[in-house]
């Protein structure tokens, strides 16, 4: 839909009510390869910068780079994610404080990008005060990267914008033409607001003109970078096994990697629907026993499912945190991968069988708990049983809003208690069946959708089994037809304008045709 040149100005939402520019991040390769990332108040000219030294860059892995501004606190900050050269990823941020007007909000900034070297993502507009991703190639010419500069008017969309809309109203018209003559000859290389330029070369001239000839009369299309309403779900590590660690090989194994998930399940899906559907990769990094700590199991012993999973892989099987196809793979068909990881238990156990963590909430450990999904552009993360989190637990303090900056949705698990508002407005993951037992069945206990859509976050429905029909529960019917089930019912899900997770893998095997279900999706 955009057109790039060589050096690319794009632009995003961002704004600020005072009506004149104070806040400029950038990002640019030094001449020994140093890559310098800096952020300026531009009203005191406080400046603060971070340089990665390429000798401690891994070249083949991109730096994940995140903007953000809190008004709050009157924060802005660049936050970086890399893997250094022993193959360990590391997590920064800079930050300058007091700096933010109090009633600044995200609606208007002007980028400029060299599209040789960095990939910029849109930021989920569930995130209030994220801004901006980048990835950035760690090699490559010396100069300027990116350049994002607070404006006083609307700027168009960094990754849809539409080529020659120089007012960003979605169109393009006389009035974007008469903008173009009215600044002319102008010269912006140094960085300030360019309403003219429309081809975004720094200068104000002849190329503009035709460019904005070129597209008379276009019209902005839908952005196709919202997330998709229908996600493959695919376990990787489960909740309890005799077997430590057991993926099963046709998953992911030490030989092979994850290209077992490609061949076969990934594969499947997409000879029925090539693009049109996300992945959440369900507990990623397995699960492990070798830990002294409990979860709400009985005394002396463990429960797998742990928050730590990343860490233990890192360590133990690291093979499963090398992700890079998996990320290609969805990359290459424009679509999104979520992780699932175990509880943070940074809160007190309500029995003597729980060990509480509290670095699990320090923002200055996010390498360690959340670095290689990071590092590797996943959009969002769920968390298992997060939705007992009291208000005051650190990690509902300190790393779900690090989260979030840097442009993260996190997935509570499952449904919030009315009694824990804090909780709401963010994102929930939740069996579809505890949607109707839960919020349908007991409004007067736990938030519905709706409250929770309402307060800016979103509900996925994992569709598993009816309820009180799975193994060993009450109504289990061996002869069950849990696939044709599934369908249906994600299919009525999807019609009525919700969001699915589901093995689409396992209905594709069974016979089943999902390209009806993304279709719905979509």
């Amino acid at each position: 839909m955009y057109r790039f040149t060589s050096t690319l100005l794009i632009t995003l939402s961002l704004a600020t009510a005072t009506g004149h520019g104070s806040v400029r991040w950038t990002g640019t390769r030094l001449s020994d390869g140093t890559i310098r990332f800096q952020i300026q108040d531009l009203t005191s000219g406080v400046v603060k910068h971070r340089d990665l030294h390429s000798e401690g860059v891994r070249p083949d892995r991109h730096i994940m780079v995140a903007l953000d501004i809190d008004a709050d606190s009157g924060r802005q900050g660049l936050s970086m994610v890399w893997t250094d050269q022993d193959n360990i990823v590391k997590a920064d941020r800079i930050d300058l404080l007091n700096v933010v007007e109090e009633n600044f909000t995200v609606e208007t900034a002007q980028f400029r990008i060299n599209e040789d070297g960095v990939k910029p993502a849109r930021v989920d507009e569930s995130m209030t005060d994220a801004i901006a991703r980048f990835e950035i190639d760690p090699t490559g010419g010396v100069g300027e990267l990116f350049n994002v500069l607070e404006t006083d008017r609307q700027q168009v969309d960094p990754v849809f914008g539409l080529p020659g809309d120089v007012d960003a109203d979605g169109r393009v018209m006389i009035i974007d033409l008469l903008a173009v003559i009215g600044a002319w000859d102008s010269s912006c290389i140094d960085g300030g607001d360019c309403p003219g330029d429309a081809n975004s070369d720094g200068f104000v001239g002849v190329g503009d003109i035709l460019l904005v000839l070129e597209h008379l009369g276009e019209t902005q299309a839908t952005s196709a970078d919202t997330p998709a309403r229908l996600i493959h779900f695919q376990l990787v590590g489960g909740s309890w096994t005799d077997d430590d660690n057991h993926i099963h090989p046709q998953i992911f194994n030490d030989t092979d990697g994850w290209n077992p998930l490609l061949d076969n399940n990934l594969a499947i899906i997409e000879d029925h629907a090539p693009s049109g559907w996300d992945l959440w990769l369900h507990n990623p990094g397995g699960y492990w026993y070798d830990h002294d700590y409990t979860w709400r199991a009985p005394q002396g012993e463990s429960q797998p499912m742990v928050f730590e999973q990343m860490a233990f892989a890192r360590d133990h099987r690291p093979g499963l945190l090398e992700l890079d196809s998996i990320r290609d793979w969805m990359a290459d068909r424009n679509g999104r991968m979520y992780g699932y990881v175990g509880l943070p238990r940074t809160f007190a156990s309500q029995t003597d069988d729980w060990t509480e963590q509290p670095e699990h909430g320090s923002p200055e450990l996010i390498a360690k708990w959340y670095g290689d999904l990071l590092q590797q552009g996943f959009r969002g993360v769920g968390h298992d049983a997060s939705a007992h989190h009291p208000a005051d637990s650190e990690w509902i303090t300190g790393m779900l809003p690090e989260l979030r900056s840097r442009g993260i949705e996190v997935f509570l698990e499952s449904i919030p208690k009315r009694d824990k508002p804090h909780l709401l407005g963010q994102s929930v993951v939740a069996e579809h069946r505890l949607w109707l037992e839960f919020s349908e069945g007991h409004p007067e206990m736990f938030y519905s959708q709706a409250e929770i859509e309402a307060a800016g976050g979103r509900a996925i429905h994992l569709v598993s089994w009816p309820v009180n029909m799975a193994p060993g529960e009450e109504g289990y019917d061996p002869d069950f037809n849990l696939h044709q089930w599934q369908y249906h019912t994600a299919m009525t899900l999807l019609e009525e304008g919700h969001t699915v997770a589901l093995s689409l893998s396992a209905l594709a095997r069974n016979g089943y045709d999902v390209a009806p279900l993304v279709a719905a999706a979509n």
